[in-house]
């Protein structure tokens, strides 16, 4: 085990506790920002910004009490142990701020709020409209399809299914997901809802989810390729960030579908255990608190690359302006970790549509809860 010197470790500590500050700073003018944004898209976050505020203070008072621990321990032993105590502790809060979450949702079930319980997902596939463009060709034409499919949900909510031949006679399969379009806390027919958000970011399995999966089971069905141990992309925006992280983090569902990419924009994702082996791309615009939500940065490994960058829209959480961002992804050099990620994705945007549909998702009462597909 490397021995650091005193001052390298409280340095390089203390330079940590700056940017979790800043951080810190940060969330909250956000905070402040999209709670007066122009068709600011939560109707939470303008009702209540005191109460987000509150909230963050209050964790933000937390990671700065875990980061002077961390400190003080860095006075006494190597850089090695502070980094494994930082991570420890932090894994800590991450769990907590779930159990928190999970015991929010039970409490609330008791009233029938923010529970699925005796539900199950319908799951009915559309046809195509003549005049819809299915052509994948980016992750910016990925988020812009998942942006125009969020209008739709607003009525009826839907996944779309988008298939693509490979050269090796594969297929690289596409699964889009929007955002959240109900906010009221009772689960309603529509899966896109606040009952979802609660229980995907306490990491418990949600009928979305389950929707979700299968569409992707009849997709590959449909073609022969159930099975076939195709790659799998799933994309989503918020909302749909938080179900497309859920599912490429749940051994289950890796277990009959070889996820090998994720994209998201605007989603708290940090905290779910995505495996090394799933490219993850997430996309956050400064001022946007919600990617935020979850209390931890990203985590930094190969294979996961973060665009953040300033809203190109007055609403930082709007889709269409998240599409916009990740199309500086077109721009970035082949060698640097951004067109690496890129041309990773390249076989989800490059062969020619074998497969495209429109899956209704619709919560239908008096039936037992989907379980974790496995």
């Amino acid at each position: 085990m490397t021995q650091w010197p005193i001052a390298v470790d409280v340095a390089l500590l203390e330079d940590a506790a700056r940017v979790l500050g800043g951080h810190s700073e940060d969330l909250r003018a956000a905070v402040r920002t999209f709670a007066t944004a122009p068709g600011a898209s939560s109707p939470g976050a303008v009702a209540s910004p005191a109460l987000w505020r509150a909230w963050w203070d209050a964790e933000a008072e937390s990671a700065a009490a875990v980061l002077s621990t961390v400190r003080a321990v860095a006075r006494l032993i190597d850089l090695e142990v502070a980094v494994n105590l930082a991570r420890a502790l932090y894994v800590a809060r991450e769990e907590a701020l779930r159990r928190a979450l999970r015991a929010v949702a039970d409490a609330a079930a008791y009233g029938g709020f923010l529970t699925e319980r005796a539900a199950r997902i319908r799951v009915r596939q559309v046809a195509p409209d003549e005049d819809r463009r299915w052509r994948l060709t980016s992750a910016g034409s990925a988020l812009a399809m998942v942006s125009a499919l969020s209008v739709r949900s607003r009525r009826e909510g839907r996944v779309r299914v988008v298939g693509v031949a490979c050269a090796d006679g594969s297929v690289a399969w596409t699964v889009l997901i929007p955002g959240t379009q109900s906010w009221d806390p009772v689960a309603g027919d529509q899966p896109f809802d606040v009952t979802t958000n609660f229980q995907a970011m306490a990491e418990r399995w949600t009928l979305l989810a389950a929707g979700a999966a299968e569409a992707l089971r009849v997709a590959q069905a449909s073609r022969g390729r159930a099975g076939a141990g195709d790659r799998v992309l799933l994309v989503g925006h918020s909302q749909g960030g938080i179900v497309a992280a859920s599912l490429a983090s749940d051994p289950a569902f890796r277990a009959t579908q070889r996820v090998t990419h994720v994209i998201t924009a605007g989603a708290p994702i940090s905290g779910f255990e995505v495996p090394a082996q799933v490219s993850v791309l997430t996309v956050e615009h400064v001022g946007d608190p919600v990617p935020h939500l979850d209390l931890l940065g990203d985590p930094v490994r190969p294979g996961w690359v973060t665009i953040r960058s300033p809203p190109v829209l007055p609403s930082p959480h709007d889709a269409d302006g998240y599409a916009a961002t990740a199309g500086l992804l077109d721009t970035a050099p082949s060698g640097s970790a951004p067109g690496q990620w890129r041309d990773s994705a390249d076989g989800f945007f490059a062969g020619p549509v074998v497969y495209a549909a429109d899956f209704l998702l619709d919560r239908e009462p008096d039936s037992p809860v989907a379980e974790s597909p496995g």
